[in-house]
């Protein structure tokens, strides 16, 4: 009888060859190294929370997909984001979400040109994957400092943050796919946007 696991998503039993994947932006190294700081600074003073301990990252899309076709998913997404061309983003000091898991964020300017790519592959991920296996956001891209905060460490965490400012540039040549392996994360591939002279292709 084969093993089954759980869609953390909707509580429904799946077999095993479906696994978790993400796709995900990158930040630069400088970002992700200053956001890490950052992030050691919150728990230095607030304890452990959600997300510490994870990569700096602007999420896309979570969803659940047959890792026997993991190759042809890179593939599918690599035809067409290969069109996309790269583009620059620059941060925006910080922000916050107030819900039951409260977010603190270093926010982005243009958010219109992620939100434009997040929709294809969100849109390219639908066609492949059922929506009960399909969780994303609604486009509002950010890199997560802390989240799952009660009200009143959020307000901490704000007054932290009061008097500074975050403005940073970084290139977004790529989107990142991980897989939940383990109760893990590990780097699947990475799609390259079309940049001038050439175009993208795929890396793992």
């Amino acid at each position: 009888m084969e093993t089954q696991v759980v869609n953390l998503f909707n509580q429904e039993v799946l077999p095993t060859s479906k696994k978790e994947y993400s796709f995900l932006i990158e930040p630069s190294q400088e970002i992700c190294q200053e956001v890490t700081q950052y992030k050691t600074l919150v728990g230095n003073i607030i304890g452990d929370y959600t997300d510490r301990h994870f990569k700096p990252h602007i999420s896309i899309i979570k969803f659940y997909f047959d890792e026997h076709k993991e190759q042809q998913l890179i593939k599918r997404m690599d035809n067409h984001l290969c069109y996309i061309p790269s583009f620059e983003v620059m941060t925006r000091n910080f922000g916050k979400f107030e819900n039951k898991t409260s977010t603190f964020y270093i926010d982005v300017d243009n958010k219109d040109r992620i939100v434009y790519l997040q929709k294809i592959i969100i849109n390219l991920i639908s066609r492949l994957v059922p929506a009960r296996e399909r969780r994303y956001n609604q486009p509002n891209p950010h890199i997560t400092i802390a989240n799952g905060l009660e009200p009143n460490q959020l307000n901490h965490v704000e007054r932290i943050f009061a008097d500074q400012t975050y403005q940073r540039r970084f290139p977004i040549n790529s989107v990142t796919l991980l897989k939940r392996v383990d109760g893990k994360y590990r780097k699947v591939a990475g799609i390259l946007l079309h940049t001038p002279g050439g175009r993208g292709s795929y890396w793992n």
